[in-house]
């Protein structure tokens, strides 16, 4: 950005707009770190006496998820990283556009113990009894999407699907 932005005055009417959601840092394998959220607000430092002002601007309305969903969402950032003040690293509450369907309730399970075989056991056959629920009140074309925090337990997780009957597909990187 410093390079692309070398030589810009400010009364030329020139503008650089960068668009990004400090609640995906879920992408940390792609460098997304909410920290850069936070120094963002400071400016952009490109090696001269002052960081290059930049204007954050929130966008508070989801057009796309359900209403339920996004206060599941709230609930889940307002009492883990919003609880210690970080909506200077632009989490904030998101708001359901008008007209906002409600939708089922999502589910989440933490186990500790990442490397613990048993308890990432339970959990892949918690998870699996819990879809096997969910799909018996999916309307037409409803789908079930689960999100892994990493892939080298999937076939766990896949072993206690299929054990439990169901069908899954698995879609790299979505």
């Amino acid at each position: 950005l410093c390079r692309l932005m070398a030589g810009w005055q400010a009364d030329e009417g020139r503008t650089l707009m960068v668009v990004g959601d400090p609640k995906q840092s879920i992408y940390g394998w792609r460098q997304a770190k909410p920290r850069l959220f936070m120094a963002s607000r400071e400016g952009l430092p490109c090696g001269g006496p002052e960081p290059l002002p930049l204007t954050p601007l929130s966008l508070t309305t989801n057009f796309r998820a359900t209403r339920t969903l996004i206060t599941w969402v709230n609930e889940v950032f307002e009492s883990t990283v919003m609880k210690s003040g970080a909506a200077g690293a632009g989490f904030h509450r998101a708001e359901p556009r008008p007209g906002a369907p409600d939708g089922p309730a999502p589910y989440l399970a933490l186990f500790a113990g990442d490397s613990d075989p048993a308890a990432r056991g339970l959990e892949a056959r918690w998870l699996a009894r819990q879809v096997a629920q969910a799909l018996a009140t999916l309307k037409e074309r409803e789908t079930i999407g689960i999100l892994l925090f990493t892939r080298k337990h999937l076939p766990r997780y896949l072993q206690a699907l299929y054990d439990a009957g169901l069908a899954v597909r698995v879609r790299e990187g979505l």
